[in-house]
């Protein structure tokens, strides 16, 4: 069964631009399509985000993921799941592929985000 009268937007129209954000508005929309065309350019818009992560990590003694670590409350599970958290801000004009840091932690102290700038 064909679909015969298939809403499709006639007028897109721009509410708010400022430069971190846009509103725009489609109209009219069937019932449902809303909400695809929203995930979709949501999807896309995030994919285009320029920024850095975490993609590995090396845990001196530490054989796989599901070990733990003497005199640490979380396992390297949630040590791991911590780290991908983490964002950092683009500060250099040219691309960098890799950046690799070591860290060296001591005695008993707790470690956050920040300290990985001090390193």
């Amino acid at each position: 069964m064909a679909i015969l009268s298939f809403q499709k937007p006639d007028k897109i129209v721009l509410q708010k631009a400022t430069d971190f954000e846009g509103q725009f508005e489609f109209r009219p929309l069937e019932p449902g399509y809303g909400l695809t065309i929203g995930n979709a350019l949501r999807r896309v818009l995030l994919s285009s985000l320029e920024g850095y992560a975490i993609v590995g990590i090396k845990i001196e003694g530490v054989d796989h993921e599901f070990a733990t670590i003497k005199g640490i409350t979380e396992d390297v599970t949630e040590l791991i799941l911590n780290l991908k958290q983490v964002r950092f801000k683009k500060s250099v004009d040219h691309e960098v592929t890799h950046e690799k840091i070591n860290l060296s932690i001591k005695g008993k102290t707790a470690f956050t985000a920040a300290m990985i700038g001090e390193a």
